[in-house]
């Protein structure tokens, strides 16, 4: 999934189950985010976000 964020957006992704692995356009290093954990993005950049294992991935952004 791709997530795009403009110049004054933000958002911030909680992780509930499974592990995120998220990749930030243009940078050289993969995040990996567990259940119970949440990081905060800043635009603008494009993120891309997906499950890292066979259990998926449960999450929210607000």
């Amino acid at each position: 999934m791709a997530l795009p964020l403009r110049a004054w957006q933000s958002r911030t992704l909680r992780v509930s189950h499974g592990c995120l692995w998220l990749t930030e356009q243009g940078k050289p290093d993969d995040v990996f985010i567990q259940a119970g954990q949440h990081m905060h993005l800043l635009g603008p950049a494009r993120f891309y976000l997906s499950a890292a294992g066979a259990a998926g991935v449960r999450l929210s952004l607000t």
